[in-house]
């Protein structure tokens, strides 16, 4: 008997925890629904008209980093803001959060991690690179940064 209960109790627990995780109407996050805050999905953009409205433009300095231990701390791969880097990546100044959108040169890049200390309340931007050696070769440039977001029509 005492095994029968036991039993009983573990399979009602699997019973249950199928229902809640299959019902549509469940607190229980699945990880097709998770999608990081500020990410947008390539075929939504493409099916909804998007106006980008940039809301503020200056000159600054910008840079460009890479991951390696002398250009970062000890986890070179992860943001400040906990988010593996790549293409599109952007170090800002500490006043702007976390997923500003920057628009350099016509490319985009989403503020996502933080400056070195030195550096964080000027106007001095770093562009995330895949290796050292392309860093580099964008060196030190001065140029027109300008903060925007979409707007959906």
């Amino acid at each position: 008997m005492k095994w029968f209960v036991r039993g009983s109790t573990s399979l009602l627990s699997v019973i249950l925890g199928l229902v809640l995780f299959f019902n549509p109407f469940s607190p229980i996050l699945r990880f097709s629904d998770a999608q990081a805050p500020g990410t947008h999905n390539i075929s939504e953009r493409i099916e909804t008209p998007q106006k980008q409205v940039v809301l503020l433009e200056f000159e600054a300095i910008i840079t460009g980093y890479s991951s390696t231990f002398e250009e970062t701390d000890s986890t070179p791969y992860i943001t400040a803001s906990n988010k593996v880097v790549g293409q599109g990546i952007i170090a800002c100044p500490i006043n702007f959060p976390f997923g500003t959108m920057v628009l350099i040169k016509n490319k985009e890049y989403r503020c996502e991690d933080r400056m070195a200390y030195r550096f964080r309340n000027g106007d001095h931007f770093d562009i995330w690179f895949s290796s050292k050696k392309e860093a580099k070769e964008f060196g030190r440039q001065k140029l027109i940064v300008s903060i925007f977001e979409y707007l959906v029509n």
